[in-house]
């Protein structure tokens, strides 16, 4: 039976993790994912640890007492309404707009989620204009702002307009930014590097390593040295409703810490800051995170017997609003709700290298998860 605590992240060996190092899962309420602060987390079953400072059980539905919405309100600032333990989960993320982290923000279909490791999904409730709109368009805005330039700006108010069902794009532009004209959202970017062998990887999209070594070496991308390498397909989405999928493994005979993953929501910036799902094949692990300015938070993990070295996986990472997942062979097996980074528009791919052997990395696609779906085309090559 899983059990739930609020606590304070710990730096462990991979970055921010919860307290012991052994939680299943966890939601973040730091306003800024790279200092210490305090967190919800998830065990298997009960826990002594002096960073976990609030045991809230198993049961979702009963109902909290005083004493228990005290101890929230010393650590969080906010002191939860009175109700059961599920209902204040899901307002500390939809009602309080003086909280330290981001609102959950809606998915592409306009549901409000929270999902918390362990439990599964707590509470899913539609978006309403009137309700929810003032707490989310300050961070509309500020995605808005942060674009890099006026064709991202155009392409983000034409998939606002679609998510949001409306023909009023000027809503989201916020105040002091020059009027712009929407154009219709892009759809979908596919990479296989069909190309020849090289000391890059730009084939059919451009691409920029924002670490580490990556080579284009068989028609694959492939790590070069023992250290992580990065890459960023230098072409925006429309939304940060996206998803990035790829055909990875760890070639045969490979040692040492080895893993692969796909990014989401990265910007085209060299800042190291995105959602990733990642296979850690070293410890046969499943793993969701994110990277806030080159430092890793664990959200949720899961065992993984069945990676096998030289056998290729397809790992895709889905970010839909606040809503999370990881995806291996098409199978969802890990979701989460983290608010912590938003509007970013690009994604890519990533490798870790044991003391041998390299990273393998395949059949890249990214896409809009509010535009109308394109099937998988022939970039894509068929594996036996």
């Amino acid at each position: 039976m899983p059990e739930l605590y609020l606590g304070t992240w710990e730096m462990g060996a991979d970055g921010w993790q919860g307290p012991g190092g052994n939680a299943i899962g966890s939601l973040d309420l730091r306003g800024d994912s790279a200092i210490p602060g305090p967190g919800l987390f998830v065990y298997a079953g009960s826990k002594t640890h002096p960073n976990l400072i609030l045991a809230l059980g198993s049961d979702l539905d009963r109902e909290l007492s005083i004493s228990e919405r005290q101890d929230m309100r010393g650590m969080l600032g906010i002191m939860p309404q009175p109700g059961s333990l599920r209902k204040t989960l899901y307002d500390l993320w939809n009602v309080h707009p003086g909280a330290a982290w981001k609102p959950v923000m809606p998915t592409g279909t306009l549901a409000m989620e929270l999902y918390l490791p362990g439990f599964g999904l707590v509470q899913r409730e539609p978006f309403t204009n009137f309700g929810e709109f003032p707490r989310i368009i300050p961070t509309i805005a500020a995605n808005y702002r942060a674009l890099a330039t006026d064709v991202e700006r155009q392409k983000y108010l034409g998939a606002l307009m679609l998510q949001y069902h409306t023909d009023n794009h000027r809503q989201f532009i916020p105040p002091g930014m020059p009027p712009l004209i929407p154009i219709p959202p892009s759809t979908q970017i596919n990479e296989n590097w069909d190309c020849a062998d090289s000391g890059a990887i730009t084939c059919q999209l451009t691409w920029t390593v924002i670490e580490g070594d990556l080579d284009i070496s068989g028609n694959e991308v492939v790590t070069v040295g023992t250290g992580r390498g990065t890459g960023r397909a230098d072409s925006d989405l429309s939304t940060d409703n996206h998803y990035s999928q790829a055909d990875e493994t760890i070639a045969t005979g490979s040692t040492g810490s080895r893993t692969t993953g796909v990014i989401a929501r990265k910007d085209a910036t060299a800042t190291l800051t995105y959602y990733e799902s990642v296979a850690i094949w070293d410890t046969l692990t499943l793993r969701l995170r994110k990277r806030v300015a080159g430092t890793f938070t664990t959200l949720v993990s899961v065992a993984d017997a069945t990676l096998t070295l030289g056998a290729f996986i397809s790992l895709k990472v889905e970010v839909n609003g606040s809503t999370i997942k990881l995806f291996k062979n098409g199978v969802e097996q890990l979701s989460t709700t983290d608010t912590a980074i938003t509007g970013n528009l690009r994604c890519g791919v990533s490798g870790l290298a044991g003391t041998t052997g390299n990273a393998r990395i395949d059949n890249f696609q990214a896409s809009d998860l509010t535009a109308i779906p394109v099937m998988m085309n022939s970039y894509r090559k068929r594996r036996v």
